[in-house]
């Protein structure tokens, strides 16, 4: 699998697209190639990634952190749909930016991490995860850690994009 990038990733409030995470654990835990890893030291845990470089990396594969479409003409939706440099990237035009659930903000949130991976899988590695109903396993994930299946409820509030592809246009 080519390498891949999460974008919009929120970290003391909402980030632009090139706000993310080199060391993003669903990345990790599904064995991928974050682009963001790319030339960093250590284990940051959120980056500003210049816009040229995303823009030359060219990823087939976007992924959206939707705490980011909290705010009106900002975050990283909003740069996706208005910057043209990002609107000219193969994913956008593809149609193949999906949208996480906010893992981070002021900690992490286990639950979303899990939730995350399994959809990533899903994604990505679909041979291995096609049998998987990413929404049903987030509810038995927050079931187990939270004993109430709140899936729907997050869904909602992020504009039922959570696990779908992000229409850019």
């Amino acid at each position: 699998m080519p390498g891949v990038f999460v974008g919009g990733i929120a970290f003391q409030g909402a980030q632009g697209f090139n706000g993310t995470e080199p060391f993003y654990p669903p990345f990790d835990m599904m064995k991928l190639t974050n682009l963001a890893r790319e030339g960093v030291r250590g284990k940051g845990r959120h980056s500003v990634v210049a816009r040229e470089q995303i823009v030359a990396w060219d990823p087939a594969l976007l992924f959206l952190d939707l705490g980011t479409v909290r705010g009106q003409n900002v975050g990283g939706l909003h740069e996706l749909r208005a910057d043209a440099a990002y609107r000219d990237l193969t994913a956008v035009n593809e149609g193949k930016v999906m949208g996480l659930l906010p893992n981070t903000l002021y900690q992490v949130e286990a639950g979303s991490v899990l939730a995350n991976a399994w959809f990533i899988g899903t994604v990505t590695r679909p041979d291995t995860f096609g049998d998987i109903d990413p929404r049903t396993k987030a509810n038995e994930i927050y079931g187990f850690l939270l004993s109430v299946p709140v899936f729907d409820v997050f869904d909602g509030a992020y504009n039922h994009l959570v696990f779908q592809t992000v229409p850019v246009e």
